[in-house]
């Protein structure tokens, strides 16, 4: 509701009619905006308001015993301090994230086993932006930018001519994933709709470190979680994925001898610029 206040509701058989079975007075401290259903087993609920804050719900029905009763929802976990008011919200079940928008041209993607912000890995800018499609980093959401198109149409617009919106910063409003296609679908403030498509085999995601040419890459045999990568820039790194994060890997340098500034100078001197690593074979 504009006050803050998430209400609930069910259709009743027995009445015919829709009958209130949970309600939240103090949800938001301000008006809400966007709200999201998630399809899967946990079947939470995501709200998103004018106070800038976006909070995940797990409703609790009431007692089989007492079905006239009222059920309860529980905060699950907030994400806050986003730029500007949430716009819209929905869960991409395929991925396991919620995607939202708060104003910007690019979605927020939260990742819900963790609830960590993995957008910088999982860059998904609108055609025409960056290279390629894609973010800094070149990853995508398992998916790219497909299409940014129709003019006129559905909402999107903030009222203003066709002109005047064609001229406005771009922003994203509601989103919608439909999984059966399993597509993320946003409306903009310049009357277009934007899709990303779920792409199986793309990149999951993108680790950045070296300074020039990868040339080897190990895996440990111990650990699957663990991979190693050499460059011409002198680096050798460790990564280690995160246990409960599919798209999150810590790093860490590891020095053969010097640094690599001083490495490259020594090989440049010697005949053998960069003097760096070609293969590495793991026997861990």
């Amino acid at each position: 509701t504009d006050s803050g206040a998430l209400c609930g509701w069910v259709f009743s058989q027995q009445k015919k009619a829709l009958v209130l079975k949970v309600h939240r007075e103090d949800a938001h401290e301000l008006g809400i905006t966007a709200l999201a259903a998630s399809m899967g087993a946990d079947g939470w609920l995501a709200s998103g308001s004018h106070d800038r804050a976006i909070r995940v719900w797990s409703y609790v029905a009431p007692p089989a015993s007492e079905p006239n009763e009222y059920g309860a929802l529980i905060l699950v976990h907030t994400f806050r301090s986003h730029a500007a008011s949430i716009t819209g919200l929905t869960f991409v079940n395929s991925t396991a994230t919620l995607w939202a928008s708060a104003g910007s041209d690019e979605p927020i993607i939260y990742d819900l086993a963790t609830f960590t912000d993995v957008t910088s890995v999982l860059a998904t800018l609108l055609p025409g932006k960056g290279s390629g499609g894609t973010g800094a980093s070149g990853a995508s959401e398992r998916g790219e930018s497909e299409a940014a198109a129709a003019r006129g149409g559905g909402g999107g617009g903030v009222g203003g001519s066709v002109e005047e919106e064609a001229g406005a910063a771009l922003a994203l409003g509601r989103m919608y994933y439909f999984e059966a296609v399993d597509k993320v679908l946003a409306v903009t403030n310049r009357r277009q709709l934007v899709v990303w498509k779920y792409r199986y085999g793309a990149a999951l995601t993108t680790l950045v470190q070296h300074s020039d040419v990868v040339d080897a890459l190990s895996f440990s045999r111990t650990n699957p979680l663990v991979f190693f990568s050499a460059g011409a820039d002198g680096r050798i790194v460790q990564w280690e994925r995160e246990q409960s994060n599919t798209y999150k890997y810590n790093k860490e340098e590891l020095w053969i001898e010097g640094k690599p500034d001083e490495m490259a100078r020594a090989g440049s001197a010697l005949g053998a610029p960069g003097c760096a690593p070609r293969l590495i074979a793991s026997f861990a």
